[in-house]
Formats: structure tokens, sequence, C-alpha cells
């Protein structure tokens, strides 16, 4: 057909779709197929269907990708970044791809050099720069000043696009650290709260620091943990059990708290609340799944069609 008859065409076949009550179009084309059409007029049906106003306003989002192409191997090679605004305080969450040790704390503000402190303080100061910063393209971080001072100790800036609308939260290429936000800020929740039953008040960078810790102790892949993965062996604990000391139990029994003292009751409770934590985001996940159902009855051969993984065309 000519350009003009392929206009009118898939104006023909828009309004179909509109009066079919807005037919998806695998739906839209299965009709068609059905109706004996061409091929031709079944891929003008396709563009039909991607030019309606409507249906590309609520068109549902795609699955994000849950396996990734590439991922760092050793420690310090690609760190992810994000921050995250938790009860009138904003923090910075930095996390290695490949240990998934993590480190958190408070910022002073959002310019660039407010940011670049706390990178500093939370990770290079104690790990060296490391290779590659992934980020999600923060404003102040975007300039061709703060580019130099990245490139000053040789970190490779990697910023991740973002999408706007109802899909603004699904930003894949930093899929680790918002994953990791979200089980640190239910941790410091759980943590506040039980400090606070015990009679402690705790900071807001003793929850952000404590709660990361607690990750990088407890949470396991593959059999090993984040620090022991980083250090070779896990740090020594603050309490032990078996230990001689009498203060070592009798610190249980004080009111007016040390210094060590009030340490060790906030990592003991961290601990355990990370743990909790953990049990409670599963069952969040679990119930959010939305498994994608197929009704086998209702295809057709030589005319429904069913998505295949590249690996099995």
């Amino acid at each position: 057909m000519e350009q003009g008859e392929n206009e009118r065409a898939k104006r023909l076949l828009l309004g179909l779709h509109e009066r079919l009550w807005h037919s998806p179009a695998s739906d839209f084309t299965n009709l068609l197929r059905r109706a004996g059409m061409s091929g031709e007029v079944i891929s003008l049906a396709k563009e039909a269907v991607k030019c309606c106003a409507i249906c590309r306003k609520y068109i549902r989002l795609p699955n994000r990708p849950q396996l990734r192409a590439r991922g760092a191997h050793v420690f310090n090679e690609t760190v992810q970044m994000d921050l995250f605004y938790w009860e009138s305080t904003w923090f910075m969450l930095l996390i290695d791809e490949a240990t998934r040790f993590k480190k958190c704390g408070t910022i002073d503000g959002q310019e660039s050099e407010h940011l670049m402190k706390a990178i500093l303080e939370l990770w290079i100061y104690h790990f060296g720069p490391p290779e590659r910063l992934v980020l999600d393209q923060q404003v102040a971080l975007m300039s061709h000043d703060s580019g130099a001072e990245f490139e000053r100790l040789g970190i490779n800036r990697c910023p991740r696009g973002t999408t706007s609308g109802h899909g603004s939260e699904q930003h894949t290429g930093t899929g680790i650290v918002e994953r990791h936000v979200q089980l640190t800020k239910l941790t410091m929740f759980k943590l506040r709260a039980e400090l606070q039953r015990q009679g402690l008040q705790p900071t807001e960078p003793e929850l952000g620091q404590e709660a990361a810790m607690a990750q990088n102790l407890t949470l396991s892949y593959g059999g090993v943990t984040p620090s022991m993965a980083v250090y070779g062996t896990m740090p020594r604990e603050f309490y032990n059990p078996d230990s001689e000391h009498v203060m070592n139990t009798e610190g249980a029994l004080e009111t007016d708290l040390t210094v060590f003292e009030r340490a060790l009751r906030i990592r003991q409770t961290s601990l355990a609340q990370a743990q909790q934590a953990v049990m409670e985001d599963r069952v969040a996940r679990a119930s959010r799944t939305r498994p994608h159902q197929l009704d086998v009855g209702e295809l057709v051969a030589g005319t429904s069609e069913v998505e295949r993984s590249e690996e099995h065309t």
C-alpha cells in the first residue's frame, strides 16, 4: 500500500481498536488474524495501537530485569550510591556490588561539597577510591567541577537513567542500592523503636551506622557475610557470653551508661533488629509478587503469541 493508504488504514484500525474498548495489541491482532486479514494489515494494527493516546497514557511498565549481564568481581571495583530521606534527615548509602558491604551516614546538605565530603568520610578514607561510582544522576554531582574531582582520584562516574511518571521509582541501573535502602530504613525504624523501649535515645547517625553494620555482620551471600568478604574474618564481637571479665556481664545492670556500654547495647540490638527486618521484608516481597498467569486451554496453535526467552529461540 502507498503511504496515504497506510495512514488511512491505520486511522480505521485505530477507530476499530477504540470501538473494541482499547483491546490490547495481542488480542487485537489475534482478532484480525481470525478475520483473515493479511500480514501487512496485522503490522499496521500493531502500529495503530502504539499510536493510541489513551493506551500510551495507561500502559503497563515492562518487568524490570532480575539478572544483570555484568557485575563487579572484586571489592571496591564498583560502588553504588543513593540518598534517602528518613525522619527529617538525609542519609547516604554506599554499597559495594561484589560483596554487598555497605556504609550509611548522614549528610549536611545536597550540595556537591557535602556529598563529596560524605563519600570521602564514609568510604574513601577506609577503602580508597572505587574504580566506578554508580549513581542515579544526582544533580549536584553531574557538573563539570564534580567530574573533575572524581577524575582527580581516578573514579569513573557512572550515572544511570531514570524514568518519569508512575515508573519514577524504577532505576534499574542502581537496583542494588535502592533495594538495600528499603531494608536499611526498615532496620532503622525497628532499631529506634527497640532502643527507645530500653530507655535509650539514639541519634540519626548512630541508627544509620549501626543498621548498615548489623547487615554487614548478619546477611549471608553464598555462606559469606559482607564483613567476612571484605576483611577476611568477622570483626570481634562487642559481647562474648563466655568471657570471664566481670564487666562483660555486670554492665547489663547499669542505669548510668558509659560510652562503651551504650555502644554494646546498640550493637546487640541492631543485630537482632536486622534479622527481624529481613524476615518482614521477605514476607512483604512475597505479598507483592505477581507471577505471570497463562491459561494453556485458551492458546490456539499458529495464532496465539507466546513470549520465549532468547536462549530457547
